[in-house]
């Protein structure tokens, strides 16, 4: 080894070392701010109030679950850490969330690393960031704010000099589009079909969200417990409601048990503990997973997926199973019972026409909501039914709701 080798191999653990020593100073100074804002938090839980964080888990809670500017899991986790920063800064300067503003907001927004540059032109990237910074801190606020009149959104134009754009209300379903959206159902002539009217069925009639559709597995669907006992299977439900897994854990190939009537429920499994929930599903969901339990077998491969929906193209309907179908996969699945639904409704202005070629499948499970509550479902129930923590999530449906009965009243 030369001089230059030896001194190039000092030098390169001299840099190692140094790295090491930085990301340690970095890790302890993360440490000691994310305790503050610990302390912060833990400072701001007043009783009778909802505390920052509390606030934001009912924001994300409401926003996964509208029909239009749904949130979806990798925005919430944006909007989260956009959030989080936004209370290390207060905790910083010693305000509480509550009391932030404007001038509090502008300091948040100059202090990004992104505006460390001397000038910044209109309309450049670091001013559309802020934009969407302030954004983000407007929607969390004006969201606490409905449930507390004590809480004012800082994010006001004439006080921070940032344009926010408007929010947009929420694209309202009538009585006679939901109407139309149970006409023309897939027919099920084919394992395609049948996988698509199972998808409807589950979003449309019983309120399940893309991921919880996604997420079902064989395991998941639950049978009448006297239709297992005839085929001599198992013992009763735990739960008590009647209901229980003819499939194994695990199962891979529906064509291990086909039994002798349709599901009568899922089990809904999800990341929060609102979310994981045992459903009693309508006998149009019941038979259409039916048939495509029957067709699913005949098309999947032994040992490749317990999962229930499944991505297939045409040419894979009929030789193999495709991949987990995906929210994609959902969304075309949504527009094309869209379109044939609503084809030449009498209920439909150009407008909502033009709104609606730009909505997914959430509005299938919004309708079915908004069919829950007309019917006068209880509030907890539809909150039960629908994998929901708190029922303020549904608030702006249930006011949808009370905004029908109220012209149905005047007439």
């Amino acid at each position: 080894m030369t001089n230059l080798d030896v001194i190039s191999s000092k030098a390169r653990r001299q840099r190692t070392t140094s790295r090491g020593a930085r990301d340690e100073l970095e890790l302890a100074a993360k440490r000691a701010e994310d305790a503050k804002l610990r302390a912060e938090l833990k400072a701001d839980e007043n009783p009778g109030q909802k505390g920052a964080m509390k606030a934001f888990e009912l924001f994300a809670e409401e926003r996964s679950n509208r029909t239009r500017r749904q949130l979806g899991e990798r925005a919430i986790e944006t909007y989260k850490g956009i959030w989080l920063q936004w209370l290390m800064y207060l905790a910083g300067v010693g305000v509480r969330w509550r009391a932030a503003t404007p001038e509090n907001v502008l300091g948040f927004l100059n202090s990004r690393k992104h505006r460390r540059r001397a000038r910044v032109k209109e309309g450049s990237t670091a001013e559309v960031t802020r934009g969407r910074y302030a954004r983000v801190l407007q929607d969390i606020y004006l969201f606490a704010a409905r449930d507390d009149e004590a809480i004012v959104n800082p994010v006001k134009e004439g006080g921070t000099g940032i344009k926010v754009k408007e929010v947009e209300p929420s694209l309202y379903l009538s009585p006679g589009i939901r109407m139309d959206l149970h006409r023309r159902y897939p027919p099920m002539v084919d394992a395609e079909s049948a996988r698509d009217r199972a998808i409807i069925c589950l979003a449309l009639l019983e309120g399940l969200t893309c991921s919880d559709i996604i997420e079902l597995k064989l395991s998941s669907l639950l049978f009448n417990d006297r239709d297992l006992e005839a085929l001599g299977a198992g013992v009763p439900s735990e739960h008590g409601d009647g209901m229980r897994p003819a499939f194994p854990e695990g199962t891979k190939s529906g064509s291990l048990l086909k039994p002798a009537a349709p599901p009568v429920g899922v089990h809904v499994r999800g990341s929060r503990k609102a979310q994981d929930r045992r459903v009693k599903i309508c006998s149009e969901t019941g038979r259409a997973l039916s048939r495509w339990l029957e067709l699913r077998s005949d098309v999947a491969r032994a040992g490749s997926t317990d999962a229930l929906v499944l991505s297939l193209s045409r040419r894979q309907s009929r030789k193999s199973e495709g991949p987990v179908a995906t929210h994609s996969v959902l969304f075309k699945v949504c527009r094309q019972h869209l379109d044939a639904a609503l084809a030449g409704s009498a209920h439909l202005d150009a407008q909502q026409i033009k709104e609606l070629a730009h909505i997914g499948p959430n509005v299938l499970r919004n309708a079915c909501i908004l069919d829950w509550l007309s019917k006068d479902v209880p509030v907890d129930e539809v909150r039960r039914r629908a994998g929901v923590k708190d029922a303020r999530s549904l608030h702006r449906l249930i006011e949808l709701i009370n905004g029908e009965k109220g012209n149905t009243a005047d007439r």
